[in-house]
């Protein structure tokens, strides 16, 4: 069945049925009273709402995380939001004579879950084969020389990510709505990067500075909010994805539900020939592994045969993000020349370095590789991992 009531997050759609005009931004700033709005004009949890905008995508879908979040449950939004309501409805309502592609012919009633579906990366490729059997590596898999410059890894379990285990550092200075308050927890720092985790409550506001002087990778492991870029192009962003927010980039922050992330601060000089204007926020759904592209068996394998599989979401100068999987195996690695920063998403791994202290990680951890460190990966069960590795050349 159609709601009883449509709902719009911008716009406006003049019908004969019961329509409520309620804008979820003023210009480019959040309307502060959009949900004690809704509520005086809603006071039914149940009532039947579609919720509206312009493509049926940003502002629509954040709106339906603020209703769902508020306890509305019998919420929908409207597939192609008001430009394809437009193209084929007249402003009563009524059906235009004109023929549009198949795709879109249609006007449908979406739950909110399946908008956010519909309007996620699709899977494009077959997921990485079956691992293959695993044969632990070999007794000489160990250095045979102990080499005492290598420098050590930087590692954070799952459990040092957990919410109770972050120290508050207070709430935002500058706020648009809410009262968003921090938790933040360094892993690693050097001249060129940093790693950690940070959460903060639910609420809005503007990012660091005039604009960013600096480039950020993070994983969103729990929360719902949106990016703004200084235009008004929104990027939602939900549990799973990674974010990069480059350097130059200006905008907005809307935390819908309390984020908890991981993340890597870069520090590079700017890109030569790259000047976009203005610099975007991308997100990248997890549905990207479905997208790796197979790299074969790694050719330095002495243990198991560890298929490869990666996928670049973003490189630009000396930034590189993206997605990584392999199968079960072993090998040595050589001196890094860059630095990495990972999350791991699933899998098991044991990383060895030349002095022979050894790191076993899994599910949930972050772990950083310095400049210059180096010794043994022993996969023992398939792993992905997104990863930031970086590149600096005037050090």
């Amino acid at each position: 069945p159609q709601p009883n009531y449509t709902l719009f997050a911008r716009g406006r759609i003049e019908l004969e049925r019961a329509t409520v005009d309620v804008p979820l931004f003023e210009g480019q700033q959040p309307n502060r009273s959009f949900i004690s709005e809704i509520k005086a004009r809603f006071p039914d949890r149940s009532a039947r709402i579609v919720v509206m905008c312009s493509d049926g995508r940003n502002r629509a879908i954040q709106a339906l995380h603020l209703l769902d979040a508020e306890g509305y449950h019998n919420i929908v939004g409207m597939k192609g939001g008001f430009n394809m309501w437009d193209a084929i409805f007249d402003g009563r309502g009524k059906r235009r004579d004109v023929t549009m592609p198949p795709r879109q012919d249609s006007m449908k009633w979406q739950d909110w879950e399946e908008v956010m579906m519909n309007n996620s990366a699709p899977a494009a490729a077959a997921a990485p084969p079956p691992p293959p059997a695993y044969t632990a590596a070999p007794s000489g898999a160990a250095p045979s020389a102990v080499v005492t410059s290598c420098p050590p890894l930087a590692y954070a379990s799952a459990r040092e990510l957990e919410w109770d285990q972050i120290p508050p550092s207070g709430p935002r200075k500058v706020v648009d709505w809410g009262e968003p308050t921090q938790q933040s927890k360094n892993s690693y720092a050097d001249s060129v990067i940093k790693s950690g985790a940070w959460t903060c409550t639910s609420g809005g506001f503007p990012g660091s500075g005039p604009a960013r002087d600096t480039t950020e990778w993070f994983y969103v492991i729990e929360g719902e909010g949106a990016l703004t870029d200084v235009d008004g192009e929104v990027h939602v962003w939900l549990p799973g994805d990674w974010v990069v927010l480059p350097k130059g980039w200006i905008g907005q922050w809307d935390i819908m539900k309390p984020i908890r992330k991981v993340w890597c601060v870069h520090t590079h000089d700017d890109v030569p020939g790259w000047n976009p204007n203005p610099v975007r926020a991308l997100v990248v759904s997890p549905r990207a592994f479905d997208e790796m592209a197979p790299l074969g068996v790694r050719s330095d394998a002495d243990s198991g045969s560890p298929h490869c599989f990666n996928l670049d979401s973003y490189d630009i100068g000396p930034t590189s993000i993206g997605a990584w999987s392999c199968t079960p195996g072993g090998w040595q690695s050589k001196p890094r020349e860059t630095r990495e920063v990972f999350y791991v998403v699933e899998g098991k791994a044991t990383l060895t370095d030349v002095n022979g202290t050894v790191q076993r990680v899994s599910a949930g951890d972050l772990v950083t590789l310095p400049k210059g460190w180096h010794g043994r990966w022993d996969i023992q069960e398939t792993i992905k991992k997104v990863y930031v590795i970086t590149s600096n050349e005037n050090e």
